[in-house]
């Protein structure tokens, strides 16, 4: 594990998303651009990893999973529950007395913001809609 934390020598890819890249481990206002040089270590890189290639020469170990992929971790309901669960509603504080009501799926369901007693009132009725619906 302590080759992650070594120094090599990288390339930004000429077709890398974005012309120019941030990495704060590197240095606060510390910008890469494509085709630039920068010495960075694997842990340095992270998940960044995948816009830079090393330069030849040099003997790089392989790019462990948790810094190859961005991690994407959404959790879904399996199918049969979905039918049964009942649609819940959030409301949600915006700011200064401004709310939304959220649905689960996290649409807000509301067209413009509401004050505190208007967004219950709306999450009532939505959630009072939505029982008698899915008991037809």
């Amino acid at each position: 594990m302590s080759d992650v934390n070594k120094q090599y020598l990288w390339e930004r890819k000429e077709d890398a998303f974005g012309s120019s890249l941030y990495i704060p481990a590197l240095g606060k206002n510390r910008r890469i651009k494509r085709k630039q040089k920068v010495k960075a270590s694997i842990a340095q890189l992270g998940t960044k990893i995948n816009q830079f290639t090393p330069l030849e020469g040099q003997q790089v170990p392989d790019v462990p999973q948790e810094y190859a992929e961005v991690k994407t971790s959404v959790a879904v309901p399996p199918a049969n529950e979905t039918a049964t669960t009942p649609d819940r509603y959030d409301v949600v504080h915006i700011g200064t007395g401004w709310y939304n009501v959220i649905s689960a799926a996290g649409k807000t369901m509301n067209v413009k913001k509401l004050r505190s007693e208007e967004a219950q009132i709306l999450k009532a009725e939505l959630e009072n809609n939505s029982v008698e619906t899915k008991d037809v």
